[in-house]
């Protein structure tokens, strides 16, 4: 074989590996190999800030948002940024990245801060949200080297040019043998001048609840379109719209670790790291509704003696313990919005037989906390129940791509709360 297939085949090689990361659709994730990568998130950076995942961010407030994490491995990296802009469907669009970003990609990631006066040091990272020109759906990619193989996270976000009103209300289920356990949405929305919508075939409306990923009504139906108001509403019949209610999120004030917060039931501070255990909990499904305050699945970094500077907050082993039988049917998982950059065998729970615990420790830096317990559907309903009372947080997403355009741009979103 001559030097110049040679040649061409170690290009296309080169130009696959680089794009390895691109392929398919693409999670919020920390790659294994950087173990010591924890706390990322993107925030307005104010003092006690409700942390969620899948921010939407409105195009003109982008300077006021930031990439933050925290690297335990305090030996040097060489970090670089980069924005991949994303389809509705989280695969990596066709666009150029003249077309969507102002600046350049592959920003280098150098500056940050030492922890002050924690027993794990670790240097944190704070880099401002690069501009970007268009709405959609867009992943940060860090990597390492100046090589794109060396990824070392990705998370999710989407930009916002709001050309919509959308009225949407969740209500509870009208069907009886429903109405306990699940509640309903009703949808519709009107659409600006500027956009030129003939049908519903290059929208796509998602409906979620709040620091998750699942659409929780991919389906929906065809919907009565005005062309001469320029409204879509969406009827829905029977069971069409019925989403479950699950439950209220558990907590865990994690903000000392000098003192016992709520749901702390032992605190161990003689280790390298301390540890502290939350109060056994017990499955909720065969129980009535009970209302508890929470943040939707959020969470906040903070620290009880050092409030106004989140440097002082330290990492603690937090073991999550959950008394119940064993449950065979798929196991049992942690769940959370503080969890999203992990796998889902990583929250997999272990059962302790001569306790009778289910138990998972995880490292997590000194804030408030929610978190639920579950696995499949059965696991679901036995460990935490379906209830229609529940207060639940929804967002209603709409992607529409302009005739003459090849992006899904986000034109509308609404937070619909219940009840």
């Amino acid at each position: 074989m001559g030097r110049t297939p040679l040649l061409v085949i170690s290009l296309f090689c080169f130009i696959c590996l680089n794009n390895q990361y691109l392929s398919g659709q693409i999670q919020s994730k920390i790659f294994d190999k950087y173990a010591g990568i924890h706390s990322v998130y993107l925030s307005n950076n104010q003092e006690n800030e409700v942390i969620k995942i899948n921010p939407v961010i409105s195009l003109d407030q982008q300077p006021n948002w930031y990439i933050n994490f925290d690297d335990l491995d305090l030996n040097y990296k060489n970090y670089f940024l980069r924005i991949v802009h994303c389809d509705k469907n989280w695969n990596s669009s066709q666009l150029n990245e003249i077309e969507y970003l102002q600046d350049f990609n592959d920003l280098p990631v150098r500056e940050y801060k030492n922890s002050f006066g924690t027993k794990v040091p670790y240097n944190h990272y704070q880099i401002s949200l690069p501009k970007a020109r268009l709405a959609g759906n867009y992943v940060a990619v860090l990597y390492n080297n100046r090589s794109k193989q060396d990824t070392v996270f990705s998370i999710r976000y989407s930009l916002l040019q709001n050309l919509t009103s959308i009225f949407s209300k969740i209500t509870f289920a009208n069907q009886n043998e429903f109405r306990k356990t699940h509640q309903n949405i009703q949808l519709a929305f009107k659409y600006n001048d500027q956009l030129i919508i003939n049908d519903e075939s290059n929208l796509k409306v998602v409906i979620r609840r709040l620091n998750e990923n699942e659409n929780l009504i991919p389906k929906l139906p065809k919907p009565i379109h005005s062309v001469q108001d320029k409204t879509f509403m969406y009827q829905f019949f029977g069971s069409e719209g019925l989403i479950l209610g699950g439950n209220e999120y558990r907590f865990i004030d994690l903000r000392s670790s000098q003192q016992k917060l709520s749901f702390v039931y032992s605190m161990n501070q003689q280790d390298v790291i301390t540890q502290i255990k939350t109060y056994p909990e017990s499955p909720q499904g065969n129980f009535s509704y009970t209302n508890r305050n929470d943040l939707n699945g959020s969470f906040i970094i903070s620290n009880y003696e050092n409030p106004s500077n989140n440097l002082f907050a330290d990492y603690l082993q937090c073991v999550f313990q959950l008394k119940s039988r064993e449950v065979n049917e798929g196991g049992v998982f942690l769940k959370g919005s503080f969890l999203q950059m992990k796998n889902k065998e990583f929250s997999k729970m272990t059962y302790n037989f001569e306790n009778g615990f289910y138990e998972k420790q995880v490292l997590l830096k000194q804030g408030i906390y929610n978190y639920k317990f579950g696995g499949n559907k059965l696991v679901d309903d036995f460990l935490e129940g379906n209830y229609s009372q529940t207060e639940n947080e929804y967002e209603v997403l709409i992607y529409f791509q302009q005739p003459g355009t090849r992006y899904d741009a986000l034109i509308g979103h609404q937070l619909v709360r219940f009840p």
